[in-house]
């Protein structure tokens, strides 16, 4: 659909994505508040759970960066 090959690097842990929901609640003229719905599968069962947490931040921040840049 978008054209788009995914590179696979051999020696990282790869994550699949299933979706990706996004609210965003404005609050006045410069700020808003997101929530942000992710389903990640790690493929891996024996990470913990605050790596997952820490995947989801981190995706979170360069998806809004991302679209703040380009807005």
């Amino acid at each position: 659909m978008f054209n788009y090959e995914v590179i696979v690097n051999k020696k990282c842990v790869q994550l699949d994505y299933k979706y990706v929901a996004v609210k965003y609640v404005p609050l006045s003229k410069t700020s808003g508040k997101v929530i942000m719905g992710v389903n990640i599968d790690l493929k891996l069962n024996m990470l913990p759970l605050t790596i997952l947490e820490m995947v989801s931040v981190s995706f979170s921040q360069d998806f809004f960066d991302n679209i703040v840049r380009i807005s």
